[in-house]
């Protein structure tokens, strides 16, 4: 995983958090997660709202909230007794290989 990642106000989050929908509760950093040294902008994800995700894209030093497709990709079931399989975690079109695995972390993380 890219180690950039980004630390949101408190008025990002009221922003992200103020729709009922909104599935998570604050997250201390938001983590870019395309592999490391890929094209294009740090992607990290920040709300989701069951029908679409909102994530942090930052380039050359500028953020913004965006929504983003999910990725249509299927994996191997989460545990034998699923009958669906894993989803891709990541939003469609990205670079890299697919993430069947949502609490995968970077090790050293970079601000950025």
């Amino acid at each position: 995983m890219c180690p950039h990642y980004n630390v949101l106000t408190d008025a990002e989050w009221a922003r992200l958090t103020a729709d009922k929908a909104a599935a998570h509760g604050r997250n201390a950093t938001c983590l870019c997660e395309s592999a490391p040294g890929h094209p294009g902008p740090h992607l990290a994800p920040a709300q989701s709202y069951g029908n679409r995700d909102t994530w942090i894209r930052r380039v050359d030093g500028v953020r913004e909230p965006v929504d983003l497709a999910h990725c249509l990709a299927a994996g191997i079931p989460a545990d034998d007794l699923a009958d669906d399989p894993e989803p891709c975690h990541l939003f469609d079109g990205h670079p890299g290989s697919h993430s069947f695995d949502p609490g995968a972390a970077p090790v050293h993380p970079t601000r950025g």
